[in-house]
């Protein structure tokens, strides 16, 4: 404190209570739940700037958690009902933070692509789902004949061969994401990524491809 500013009870109520804090952590003695209390007390009300957050954010990227404090984070969002508006903002953010990544084709997508360039097929490569106006986005995209080829992930996508059974949801929501571009005029063609890393299976996927391609 300054000589002669003079602070509100308030004021040195909550100083107190962040040197009690603080002191309590140097010692790593943990916080009574009263003084937990009057931490969110004190806090209430108060505004972080966008500098700090961009600090704060800049601080906390790379950081891994311990796996005591994701149980904490689960067990604190346990129950919890998003919005429908606070889903869309999500949403958005991740959008945005993924169209910033460069794009990279995975192994079975750059053999597909050489096969048919042998071939001097036609075609777009990795469309966004919003370049195309569906909630679905391509690896490779017939306009002409509107067709979109995926190459669908083992893991991600949860093949029946190879699947973890870490995303059990995945299939049904590929299966919605078919139906609504058939709905608008597109035949979608899904490949596994292990059937096209087979030279054998390759060839009847690109054969697969041209006869659909050539029949639109």
């Amino acid at each position: 404190m300054r000589k002669g500013q003079k602070h509100s009870a308030e004021s040195i109520q909550r100083l107190r209570v962040s040197a009690a804090i603080s002191a309590q952590k140097r010692k790593g003695i943990p916080r009574s739940q009263e003084t937990k209390e009057k931490c969110r007390v004190g806090n209430l009300g108060k505004h972080v700037s966008a500098e700090t957050r961009a600090r704060i954010g800049a601080s906390s990227r790379g950081r891994v958690s311990s796996p005591e404090t994701r149980a904490k984070i689960s067990r604190a969002l346990t129950g919890r009902i998003f919005t429908q508006e606070h889903r869309d903002r999500i949403s958005l953010v991740k959008s945005a933070q993924f169209s910033t990544l460069a794009w990279k084709p995975t192994k079975p997508e750059m053999l597909l692509y050489e096969r048919l360039d042998h071939r001097r097929f036609r075609y777009t490569a990795n469309l966004s789902a919003s370049s195309l106006g569906l909630p679905i986005s391509t690896d490779i995209l017939c306009r002409k004949a509107r067709v979109l080829i995926l190459v669908d992930g083992c893991f991600y996508h949860e093949c029946p061969q190879h699947g973890k059974g870490r995303f059990p949801d995945k299939p049904n929501k590929d299966a919605k994401k078919n139906i609504h571009a058939t709905a608008q005029g597109w035949r979608v063609l899904r490949f596994w990524e292990h059937d096209i890393l087979q030279p054998s299976n390759l060839d009847q996927i690109v054969v697969r491809i041209s006869e659909v391609c050539r029949l639109k």
